[in-house]
């Protein structure tokens, strides 16, 4: 008995990591590109794609486009075509045409059921005796008939999906990997040409200043607490500006810094300070049981500071690492009073806070 299409979608949203990977790390994103990539990888291993691209819009959508074969949009038994269902339903075979079995690019493989029922929104165009046909869905259902939109000169398939944030709290996909994981799916497979293009990065527009370079460092862990914490502070010839959240895993590295405008890859006094100041969070909290927490709040905190100061000394002609001591002080005093804020006008975002950085949470915070 076919499972119904509802239970099916519902199964897939409810625990989604069990089909697409994890959706907080950004693994299970990028597992919905390489599922899409993987159908045009499997035409081309047929012998009928030679062209694969794939764009970033600028408005969170990503398109895949080949010129293989198009997917199929003949009616089954049951009067729905195949196109729609490859899309909404499960099957225990390879493909339901016969074609090569599919090469899937990762360990999960279940199909673009799964994809489809985790995206907002997917609309599919494939080309099939040179008429183009259409369909759109909605987290996995489908929203309108398939259209036959005329005759074309195009072949193969355009599938567009945009990743649904009520699943994934980070839909930023990673453009490195991205280019990296083509750049090498081009090598492995002799004729093939592919195509690659990020519309986010072609305008830069930053208006929170650190908070949106915060936002776009974000690992993908589910941020703690929201929005992220924001402060600036100067002292002498030292000007600060902070931004911090924490994640809900270990991420290193996860601080970046920079002074009059250039990255130190190295951290030093600054990220020193911004570490150190994170401790005023834990007034209150028994002195035994300080230190577990003090290493998980500097260990899974993700920041952005950024320092001018007039005479900054670094550890090599490099600037990969500030030595200023002075600066120091003036990013520590800067995040305690941003803290001290935040646990003064916020209290029950701080207790989840402490709750996520160790299971049992002191009484005293209860």
């Amino acid at each position: 008995m076919t499972e119904p299409l509802e239970d099916i979608v519902a199964a897939i949203r409810k625990r989604p990591g069990m089909y697409v990977g994890d959706v907080h790390d950004g693994s299970g994103l990028l597992h919905l590109l390489w599922e899409v990539v993987g159908n045009a990888i499997d035409e081309h291993l047929a012998g009928f794609c030679r062209r694969i691209a794939v764009t970033l819009h600028d408005d969170g959508r990503v398109t895949v486009v080949d010129d293989g074969r198009g997917i199929p949009v003949d009616p089954l038994s049951d009067g729905v075509s195949l196109l729609e269902t490859v899309l909404t339903r499960m099957h225990d075979s390879a493909t339901f045409d016969r074609h090569e079995k599919h090469v899937h690019l990762d360990s999960h493989g279940v199909g673009l059921v799964a994809v489809n029922a985790v995206c907002r929104e997917t609309v599919v165009e494939s080309v099939r005796g040179g008429r183009l046909y259409r369909q759109e869905f909605r987290a996995g259902f489908a929203v309108g008939p398939l259209l036959d939109l005329g005759v074309t000169g195009r072949t193969g398939t355009r599938f567009s999906f945009v990743p649904d944030p009520a699943i994934f709290p980070w839909v930023d996909l990673d453009a490195t990997q991205i280019r990296e994981r083509l750049h090498y799916l081009a090598g492995l497979c002799p004729g093939l040409v592919v195509h690659f293009a990020d519309e986010r990065r072609s305008v830069f527009s930053c208006p929170n200043g650190i908070v949106d370079l915060l936002a776009r460092q974000h690992p993908g862990g589910a941020p703690m607490p929201t929005p992220a914490l924001h402060a600036t502070g100067s002292e002498g010839r030292v000007r600060v500006e902070v931004a911090l959240q924490w994640s809900g895993h270990r991420w290193d590295g996860a601080v970046r810094s920079f002074v009059n405008l250039y990255e130190t890859l190295d951290g030093g006094s600054h990220v020193a300070g911004l570490k150190k100041g994170l401790s005023e969070l834990l007034h209150g909290i028994p002195r035994q049981e300080r230190s577990p927490l003090t290493t998980a709040l500097q260990e899974r905190v993700v920041g952005v500071v950024s320092v001018f100061h007039h005479a900054p000394s670094f550890d090599a002609p490099t600037r990969s690492k500030l030595t200023s001591p002075e600066v120091r002080p003036v990013v520590e005093a800067v995040v305690r009073r941003c803290l001290r804020d935040f646990a003064a006008t916020r209290p029950e975002e701080l207790r989840r806070l402490l709750a996520v950085m160790r299971p049992a949470v002191p009484p005293s915070l209860h």
